[in-house]
């Protein structure tokens, strides 16, 4: 497993990984509460990340709110999270990267994109969204009050295992009863956040809006790919989509 080095956006220390030594960079946005650490004991993630090392050096990070990264109260400045992006490939000496986000980590990469575009040689966005909350021009968000819920729970129940075995179950229709990976993802999630951090990190998904952010932004029709591997998820308790994160 490649050695935790830190960088520092501000004055929140940010956790990350450089894997391989390849000329050009790859700069993973993971889109859910991550460890780093317990991530390398999942088979499908180091697959993933040993198909990218003979090609590039891949750069991983565990965002603000999550894993070892400084835990923070207020998520909600796309900004300042966007600013971790540049805090490690800085520490890392990466000029410039292709950049890979998913989920909610799509919306960082936009504005990293619009940002510094000069260190932005493309963008693959997975399953991306730009809002969750509802708005005037977001009518098929969440209700402003089922977030206020869906926090409110996350901060009684965050570590329960009985609230993460529903989680694992919505994260992973396909494997419910792989009782493996699911032990793993009870203690993957504990790792990645505490209560408190997790309630704070779900607030900050839920209102954050880079439709407001990147509305005056400029953008390179050369930098996109999209994928989107599954139809119809939800929001699972842990604000993410229901998908498999192991490799996210």
């Amino acid at each position: 497993m490649p050695d935790v080095e830190y960088a520092r956006s501000g004055g929140v220390a940010i956790a990350y990984q450089v894997i391989g030594d390849a000329s050009h960079d790859v700069v993973w946005i993971r889109g859910d509460i991550n460890d780093m650490l317990s991530s390398w004991d999942r088979p499908e993630f180091v697959e993933r990340v040993t198909k990218l090392t003979p090609i590039a050096r891949v750069l991983l990070f565990d965002k603000r709110g999550t894993g070892l990264s400084d835990h923070v109260r207020d998520l909600t400045s796309l900004e300042a999270r966007m600013d971790d992006v540049r805090a490690v490939m800085d520490a890392a000496e990466s000029s410039h990267a292709i950049v890979t986000a998913y989920l909610e980590g799509a919306r960082l990469a936009l504005l990293f994109a619009a940002t510094y575009p000069e260190r932005v040689d493309a963008l693959l966005l997975v399953d991306p969204y730009a809002r969750l909350m509802r708005s005037n021009d977001h009518a098929w968000g969440e209700r402003p009050e089922d977030v206020r819920a869906r926090v409110a729970e996350v901060s009684r129940q965050w570590g329960d295992r009985s609230f993460l075995r529903e989680s694992f179950q919505q994260t992973f229709p396909d494997r419910t009863d792989d009782a493996q990976l699911e032990e793993w993802w009870v203690q993957h999630m504990r790792r990645g956040a505490s209560p408190a951090a997790a309630a704070a990190w779900y607030r900050g998904i839920m209102s954050a809006d880079s439709q407001t952010s990147c509305r005056r932004c400029t953008f390179r029709s050369s930098w996109f790919a999209f994928a989107n591997r599954r139809k119809g998820s939800a929001i699972s308790p842990t604000g993410s989509p229901g998908r498999g994160p192991s490799t996210q």
